[in-house]
Formats: C-alpha cells, structure tokens, sequence
C-alpha cells in the first residue's frame, strides 16, 4: 500500500515537473516571438556583381552590323553588293572579331603613345574589355563552368593591378577610372561568417542601445518642459527667503547675485525656447531694508 503511495506521489510529482517545463518553455518562446528584433539571411551576391566587380556600364560597345577596320576603308566593298557587304560585318564574322575590335578601341582611351601595350593602365583597359564581355556571356550560359573560373580569376587579377596603380600613381588611378566608368572595390580586410546567433546578438545590442538613448531624451525632454516653471518657482522662492529673513532680523543667507542668476537663468533658457522673456520685478522694499 505504501509502495503503491510513494509510486503515484512520484508519478504526480514528474508530471507537475514536466508541464512546469513545458509552459516556461512556451513563455520563453513567446518572449522571442514578440522581441521587437527580426533577422532575415542576406542574400547572396554574385561574383560578377557591379557592386562587387565595380564596372559601372557592362555592356560593350558593339555595332554588329559594322565592319572590321581593315575592310571598312576598302573601296571594292563599298562598291561591292549589299550581300558582300554584310558578309564582311561582325553579325556574320562573329562576336570574337566585334570584341578584338571594342578592346582595340578601349585601350586607345588610356594609351600613353601608340606602341604602348605594357603599361599597367593598358592591361587593365584589356582586362576590363575582356571581363564585360565574359559577363555577358556568363548571364546567357549561367552553366558554363569554365568561363565562370576564368571570370572569377580575372576580376581578381585586376583588381591587383588596380590596387598596385592606386598605391603609386594615384592621379592616373582616378583618371583611369573615369575614362573606364570603373569604381573600385577593395577586398574586405577581415571576413565574417554569416551566424545567425552572432547577428541576433548584434541587433540585440543595436536594439538596447537605440532604446536607451531613446529613453534618455524622452526624459530629457520631459525636464526641459519642466524646467520654466522650476526656475520660475527658484526666482520667487529666493526673493521670499531673503525677504522673510530681512524682516526677522537674520543675515540673509540668499544674496542678491543668486537672484539675478536664477533670472539670467530663467532668460537664457526663455532664449533656447524662443519665447518673450518674462519681466521678473525685484521687491523694492528688500532693497531698501537692506
């Protein structure tokens, strides 16, 4: 009988214990809940990105429907048949010919003289040429693995060279980026993992700071409201207190420059609020007891 006891006390006992878990675990989820504080992944940018690459016109400019420079100047084409004529255009030679062409074209933008090919505003003239048109081509073959390595690598490479020339010849980088329509990226000096427990510790502190300051100027502002009649009340207090000690025959312990304190006081502060200063009229009878 006693066993039978002792067995549904503990039984009793486990359960009471276990709906005590469980509803402090249902609070504490609905504390979560209604947090003011929500987290949502970022989304994930791609490499060729013009907020990450910092190319800001992507597309090339390129005239299919034009001729190459070694044919466009020829006279027996121009007086050749509309259909030899478009035979000799990018549209039927291929974009690789139109993109030799729009690179030639980029890199007489920022040549130093017509043999240069070396120099490091040259290479990245090409290796922007090259990016552009690799973009385009990744956004028609997303799958294309081997172009998107190269692209990736490429874009890295440049941006070693564009950091080198930033480094030694900062006039020229800022020229070059203008004539480029380029801006530049730098790499992130330390890189975070995405956790969401790390970024909701974050948005907590963000929060309670917020919070705080906020709390803080509500009761700032609730004193500066106060403050008029506070010092209002100062004024009259002080003359009352000198006055009542004037009569009774005791050495004032308010002198007359804490009086004309607390009325700048009151003025200055009558100043910030933009309102008509209050004319405070010194008691005569004090001054002549005194």
């Amino acid at each position: 009988m006693l066993f039978c006891l002792k067995k549904n006390i503990s039984s009793f006992s486990n359960v009471n214990i276990k709906n005590i878990i469980c509803l402090n675990w249902s609070e504490s989820i609905r504390n979560v809940r209604t947090f003011p504080i929500e987290w949502k992944r970022p989304i994930k940018i791609p490499f060729h990105d013009p907020s990450k690459t910092g190319d800001g016109s992507l597309s090339l400019p390129i005239d299919m429907n034009k001729s190459p420079v070694m044919v466009e100047h020829s006279t027996e084409i121009a007086s050749a048949n509309y259909l030899v004529k478009r035979l000799f255009t990018f549209d039927f030679l291929g974009r690789k010919y139109a993109m030799r062409q729009a690179k030639e074209e980029m890199v007489k933008f920022v040549q130093n003289h017509k043999y240069d090919e070396k120099s490091m505003e040259v290479k990245i003239a090409k290796d922007t040429a090259t990016i552009r048109n690799l973009i385009e081509h990744h956004k028609k073959f997303p799958r294309d693995l081997k172009t998107k390595t190269y692209l990736n690598s490429l874009i890295f490479t440049r941006q070693k060279k564009m950091k080198y020339l930033r480094k030694w010849d900062y006039k020229k980088f800022e020229w070059l980026l203008e004539k480029l329509d380029l801006c530049y990226v730098p790499y992130p000096e330390t890189m975070d993992r995405v956790e969401r427990k790390k970024s909701i510790r974050r948005l907590t502190e963000k929060y309670c700071e917020n919070y705080k300051t906020e709390k803080l100027q509500e009761f700032k502002k609730k004193l500066d409201d106060q403050k008029q009649d506070f010092l209002k009340e100062k004024v009259t207090t002080l003359e009352w207190l000198r006055k009542e000690e004037i009569e009774c025959g005791i050495e004032p312990t308010v002198s007359e420059s804490d009086i004309n304190e607390a009325k700048e006081q009151l003025s200055k502060h009558l100043e910030t609020l933009k309102l008509k200063p209050l004319k405070v009229n010194i008691n005569r009878n004090i001054l002549s007891d005194m």
